[in-house]
């Protein structure tokens, strides 16, 4: 199964290739993962919500693929360009999928800079990326779910039904860790 896109690249190949690279396609893995992570691709694009992230994701040839995530359901890699799906979610059916793929590609695609002045700037900027793909998350979960239930994509829904300003303080409020860990590395980097 090979699927190609107006911009000629190649998005989805069934057969294992370990020589594969981004700009080759995107869906890494089995013939059953592939077909799985083709399948949530294909629903994401559907969504008006979940297109302006599968563009990112196609735009940036950035693989996608289950595998270890150090305790997140996913996450995305800058360094390596690589969206990973805990391998616990692989049975999760494609629409839970797609809506995974929502939050991590609004990360794919986020452009603007994390201000590094101050503490507060830097943690404004990056609850407002995540309050982002939070948005987009629940934008798709609500569009593909149907009667599907999901604990975690509906605790995002939950959140994002509280207005952005509370929302953006919960999100705050579940990342503090990781905030106070990103801006103590960005500030030891040389410039």
């Amino acid at each position: 199964m090979e699927q190609h896109h107006e911009n000629g690249k190649k998005v989805f190949k069934e057969e294992s290739d370990a020589t594969r690279t981004p700009q080759d396609d995107s869906i890494q893995g089995g013939t059953n993962d592939a077909t799985e992570l083709s399948s949530a691709f294909e629903k994401l694009e559907a969504t008006d919500a979940g297109r302006p992230a599968a563009n990112a994701i196609k735009e940036h040839g950035t693989m996608i693929q289950f595998g270890e995530t150090e305790g997140a359901i996913a996450q995305f890699d800058p360094s390596t360009n690589e969206i990973t799906i805990a391998n616990g979610s692989k049975e999760s059916g494609s629409a839970v999928l797609a809506t995974h793929l929502a939050h991590e590609g609004t990360h794919v695609g986020w452009d603007k800079p994390h201000r590094l002045d101050s503490f507060e700037e830097f943690a404004e900027d990056y609850v407002d990326e995540e309050y982002q793909a939070f948005k987009a998350e629940s934008e798709v979960w609500n569009a593909v779910k149907g009667q599907e239930t999901d604990k975690t994509c509906d605790d995002v829904s939950e959140i994002i039904a509280q207005g952005e300003a509370e929302a953006k303080r919960i999100i705050r409020q579940i990342y503090l860790d990781d905030i106070r860990q990103s801006w103590l590395w960005h500030r030891s980097k040389p410039s």
